[in-house]
């Protein structure tokens, strides 16, 4: 009984997404009611009410879901490895590129402060970021590189998804990697 409960429960989920996308064609996100929403995704108020609060809550539940995804799929890695690895940024990058109409999405309609949050709260591997980098930093001032990093390749990736731009996900892989390694300089 219970799988046949979240088969409904994905149905309905998917429901207010695939509404909500088809609405955000005609209009911002803060001007979709919930009644809209509803009306457009053929369920009732109580079922939507059930799952969210605000149509703004459907789009950071598939946040969510992009992001434990990727993490899913990444869960095998060696936990002693730095997160800014070429071949992380490599699957990152190409995560982001296979889901870009989500991630558009998401940016566009204003998810950047959830996204940010998540960034920032990414558990830094200080250590490892003193040992790749080669250099006698103090934890402050890794802590601060390490949102430098996060955040400056955050913007980089918006930009890329946002404006279309032809590179591939090996190029802006090989860029970020670069930026968080070596710094401009080199560049």
């Amino acid at each position: 009984m219970a799988t046949k409960e979240n088969q409904r429960v994905i149905l309905t989920k998917r429901l207010l997404y695939e509404a909500l996308l088809r609405l955000l064609e005609k209009k911002s996100l803060q001007k979709i009611t919930i009644t809209e929403l509803c009306a457009q995704a053929g369920i009732n108020r109580a079922t939507f009410y059930k799952h969210y609060s605000t149509p703004k809550d459907v789009l950071t539940d598939k946040m969510h879901h992009l992001i434990q995804d990727f993490m899913d799929s990444e869960s095998s890695e060696d936990s002693d490895t730095l997160p800014i690895s070429q071949e992380h940024l490599e699957k990152v990058c190409q995560y982001l590129y296979d889901n870009a109409d989500l991630v558009k999405v998401l940016i566009e309609n204003n998810m950047d402060s959830e996204i940010s949050c998540i960034l920032n709260n990414i558990p830094p591997k200080l250590s490892l970021l003193r040992r790749d980098l080669n250099q006698e930093l103090d934890d402050d001032s890794l802590k601060l590189l390490s949102n430098f990093i996060c955040f400056g390749g955050y913007c980089l990736i918006r930009q890329w998804i946002l404006e279309d731009i032809p590179k591939t996900p090996q190029e802006i892989s090989s860029l970020l990697f670069e930026i968080s390694t070596r710094g401009w300089v080199r560049l």
